[in-house]
């Protein structure tokens, strides 16, 4: 496969190919960004077009050239190469297999590279970036996590707004929590880390009980449950139905996650909330000591 030919055409020249093998999202941020950056310093990487029927098909780019075209611009850089179908669906197989996606450490440790240069500003990389400054200022906190929650973010076994709220803590207090986090959801795991937070913040324990309540589940959990028979079996046995109004109990039960098994689940995970509150509590003791002797 040749090269291809560098030129400017003109936008009207440009059609969509209709080989394509992701279709362009326009209502995502990251359309916007993109379109943004188009608009501010213009297309860098040309398009990849094919010649067909006196007009030239976007074969890579499609993206671009949709920023083009709601930007108005009159010329877009674009690469001619002859290319047939199964090329075509080679080289965009190829395109979106080689994508590197930048991990969030890294990413944050190049924007605190252009602050600590003082090529910018926090104010003026948020404008080149196109985000708010307080944004920026948050991502910029992910350097102050601990190595193992930055290991835990770069492999997503942890969210960036976890990672966020785990960059407030001290050390020691990152890696203990990043333990008790892996044993329990993602949204109560952040629920702990933001009253970790705010006991550290205020200096005082606060009391959590919450009453274990029925819960909606989603269509889709329920509805594959529903279709395996041996599950359903499993669980009328297990709240011993025996009566059809027995039946339709154990199936509110179940919906509600207020059955038998569910519960206990629960159970156990408020208990192991209820250790993690101890610990954060005993960490926080050992730390206002240590603050003391050293006041001393």
């Amino acid at each position: 496969m040749d090269n291809g030919q560098l030129r400017n055409l003109h936008i009207k020249d440009l059609c969509r190919c209709p080989i394509q093998l992701r279709p362009v999202r326009k209502e995502t941020v990251d359309y916007y960004m993109l379109r943004d950056s188009i608009r501010d310093m213009g297309i860098i990487q040309p398009l990849l077009v094919r010649e067909r029927d006196g007009r030239f098909e976007v074969v890579c780019g499609n993206n671009r050239y949709e920023c083009a075209t709601d930007l108005k611009l009159m010329e877009v850089p674009c690469v001619i190469r002859e290319m047939t179908d199964r090329e075509v669906l080679r080289v965009q197989v190829v395109e979106n297999s080689n994508r590197i996606l930048t991990n969030p450490i890294d990413y944050v440790r190049r924007l605190q590279k252009i602050i600590n240069a003082g090529e910018m500003t926090v104010e003026e990389l948020a404008t080149h970036i196109h985000r708010h400054p307080d944004w920026v200022r948050r991502l910029l906190s992910l350097n102050c996590l601990s190595e193992k929650c930055k290991q835990s973010l770069d492999k997503n076994e942890i969210s960036t707004t976890l990672g966020i709220e785990l960059a407030k803590l001290p050390l020691h207090y990152q890696d203990e929590l990043l333990k008790l986090s892996a044993e329990l959801p993602a949204s109560e795991s952040l629920e702990m880390v933001r009253a970790c937070v705010r006991d550290l913040r205020t200096g005082k324990r606060q009391s959590r009980e919450v009453e274990i309540g029925p819960i909606l589940r989603k269509y889709r959990s329920i509805h594959n449950e529903y279709l395996t028979l041996t599950e359903a079996a499993t669980m009328l046995m297990r709240e011993g139905a025996v009566t059809a109004l027995d039946g339709w109990i154990a199936h509110n039960k179940w919906v509600l996650c207020m059955d038998e098994r569910t519960m206990a689940e629960r159970v156990a995970r408020r208990k192991r909330a209820e250790n993690l509150e101890a610990k954060r509590t005993e960490l926080r003791n050992l730390e206002m000591k240590e603050r003391k002797s050293h006041g001393k």
